[in-house]
């Protein structure tokens, strides 16, 4: 991908998101994604844990033919590490009460 463009859009007028209902985190990512769609984004990647949590699935749904990457697959190598039968991770309280994180990290271990 080295000859393709980047477009970084942070919302940090309304971080952070943990606080944040999930319809209002679906909302706010929704126009993210409208915004770098209208920039020509080929793909887009959710740079933001409970971002994903709430809204990858939504945003999958609503725009099938785009690529939307979330990061909570991060988690896997942490889990298949196998020199260890711990792994660690951390959220604010949205990733906590959803408990996305502990499935994904349980789902990876079976």
């Amino acid at each position: 991908m080295p000859e393709e463009n980047y477009i970084y859009y942070g919302d940090s007028a309304h971080a952070p998101y943990g606080t944040r209902s999930v319809e209002n985190i679906q909302e706010l990512s929704e126009a993210c994604v409208q915004f770098l769609l209208d920039k020509g984004a080929k793909a887009i990647v959710i740079a933001c844990n409970t971002a994903t949590s709430a809204a990858a699935g939504l945003l999958r749904e609503k725009y099938p033919d785009m690529p939307i990457i979330g990061i909570e697959p991060a988690l896997k190598p942490a889990v298949l590490w196998k020199e260890h039968d711990r792994d660690c991770s951390y959220g604010n309280s949205y990733d906590a009460a959803a408990g996305k994180i502990s499935e994904s990290a349980a789902h990876l271990r079976r």
